[in-house]
């Protein structure tokens, strides 16, 4: 065997072994690569715990993902087929039953509640629902006699509990709606402090 040979033999044998290292090493990326897919597919699938989705399942609602123009959104639903936005069921916005909405029965609510906070007599007034959004609604009061002024009142749904947070006239305190941030600016613009500044409800504090 010449010098050539034995030249071009060890370049050969160097070339198929360095092909063999290679084609070992693409498949052993090639398995790190579906093994790693494989684990960043099972963590989107157990994912993190939404708090919101975990105290509906605890108070035995079923946690639903919905989507609307928005994007996606959680509902939870409760076995009487009364539904919830999750995050509202969370920070007790909404109760068990609350979409059912029976606004008789509601009206009925709103006025013994009425009459346990500021003693109104319905002989002499009527009172009606003038918007409702969700649990949070606002109404007037109208006295029955003619040429005496009436009142308004705002009042939320919590725990299937209407409460009165305002009744009468003027701009509302801020203090009365403090612990309902969600009630509709639509209904309550404004609000005065406790420095008895007007403040505007949609601008960030």
């Amino acid at each position: 065997m010449t010098k050539t040979t034995k030249t071009i033999s060890l370049l050969v044998l160097i070339l198929i072994v360095l092909a063999s290292l290679l084609f070992g090493l693409r498949n052993y990326l090639k398995k790190d690569v579906v093994e790693f897919t494989n684990v960043v597919e099972n963590q989107k699938s157990v994912g993190i715990s939404n708090p919101a989705s975990v105290y509906c399942i605890d108070n035995g609602g079923k946690s639903e993902i919905r989507s609307n123009e928005e994007g996606q959104y959680g509902v939870c639903i409760f076995p009487d087929g009364s539904e919830c936005d999750e995050w509202k069921f969370f920070r007790k916005e909404c109760s068990i039953g609350d979409s059912k909405t029976n606004p008789e029965q509601d009206l009925e609510l709103i006025k013994q509640a009425l009459i346990e906070k500021d003693k109104i007599d319905l002989e002499k007034v009527d009172v009606s629902v003038g918007s409702r959004v969700d649990n949070f609604v606002s109404g007037s009061i109208l006295p029955k006699e003619e040429g005496v002024g009436g009142a308004y009142f705002f009042a939320v749904k919590s725990e299937g509990v209407w409460k009165i947070l305002a009744s009468g006239n003027g701009i509302v305190k801020c203090e009365y709606i403090k612990d309902y941030p969600n009630f509709p600016i639509n209904m309550i613009p404004s609000c005065v402090s406790e420095n008895g500044e007007l403040e505007r409800r949609d601008l960030p504090l």
